[in-house]
């Protein structure tokens, strides 16, 4: 993993934290990597998707996790859902929501021959 080289140990905590999170949640390979000069957290996902996940401060000035789930299948960094929350977590789980709602969900063969065998 690699973070910024101007980050403070909160800063890396907090991002360290957040690959942790994420990856436990997703169960896929989750990194911090750079977009636009700072740090970010990537999840990748199948079909050329992925989720990143940024932190800052919303227009109100307080802290603030933005989640991307984005698809670079039709053009690079095409953003299908996004969402802004406190927690980390929230914002993941807003995108998700978000995504199934529009039917921009892509469920691999795989993972439905998993449920299937698991449901037998």
């Amino acid at each position: 993993m690699s973070a910024s080289s101007t980050t403070s140990p909160v800063h890396h905590r907090r991002f360290d934290d957040a690959v942790h999170a994420l990856s436990v949640v997703t169960h896929r390979p989750t990194k911090i990597v750079v977009f636009q000069s700072e740090s970010a957290v990537r999840v990748e996902f199948a079909f050329r998707r992925h989720v990143l996940a940024t932190h800052g401060f919303d227009d109100a000035g307080q802290d603030s996790w933005q989640v991307q789930f984005r698809d670079h299948r039709h053009a690079p960094g095409h953003v299908l859902a996004r969402a802004h929350r406190y927690w980390l977590i929230d914002a993941f789980d807003a995108v998700i929501t978000e995504l199934d709602r529009t039917d921009q969900w892509v469920e691999s063969s795989a993972r439905l021959a998993g449920l299937k065998t698991g449901a037998a």
